[in-house]
């Protein structure tokens, strides 16, 4: 290990003050991850706590915090994220690879294990797609959606329990 390794750059420096002596100054995403690593290295427990709350507000991309939140250990971020890449319509070629090709294999075994074809659950000629026994498409009562899709229906399932056992979170 370098010596070098063992100093801060001046910016880094002046990023961790200033979010220890003035939390309100606005930092960027990248200012919150350097505040989040070293937060994380030196174990200020109160200022990765801080850092976490920041980057939660910032980072919006399921692929970016499944990714950020393996490299620092922040466990309330995965399934969430992973929930809401089930739920997309499609995932891009890029994002499977981002995600890595391991996860990205776990994920569409998720997304494959609810079928939303053959039993209709509601016996009706109406729908447009039809949808399986484990998610069901429209009340048997009441006034009908104008439309039923696979994805409508993808959208709206909870993965949590299928990502967890096949993910362990």
């Amino acid at each position: 290990m370098s010596m070098s390794s063992f100093f801060l750059h001046r910016d880094t420096s002046e990023i961790i003050i200033n979010s220890i002596y003035a939390p309100s100054r606005s930092l960027s995403k990248d200012d919150w991850t350097s505040v989040l690593k070293l937060s994380t290295m030196w174990l200020f427990d109160s200022i990765r706590e801080q850092a976490v709350t920041e980057l939660s507000r910032l980072i919006r991309d399921p692929i970016e915090r499944i990714l950020l939140s393996r490299s620092f250990n922040i466990a309330s971020w995965i399934e969430p994220a992973l929930i809401s890449l089930a739920q997309q319509d499609t995932i891009g070629p890029t994002e499977l690879e981002r995600l890595g090709w391991d996860d990205a294999a776990k994920l569409f075994r998720v997304r494959e294990s609810v079928v939303f074809r053959e039993a209709c659950t509601c016996v009706c000629s109406y729908c447009t797609a039809s949808h399986g026994p484990v998610a069901q498409g429209h009340p048997s009562s009441g006034p009908r959606p104008a439309m039923i899709s696979v994805a409508t229906l993808r959208r709206s399932y909870d993965f949590g329990p299928k990502i967890r056992e096949v993910f362990g979170t």
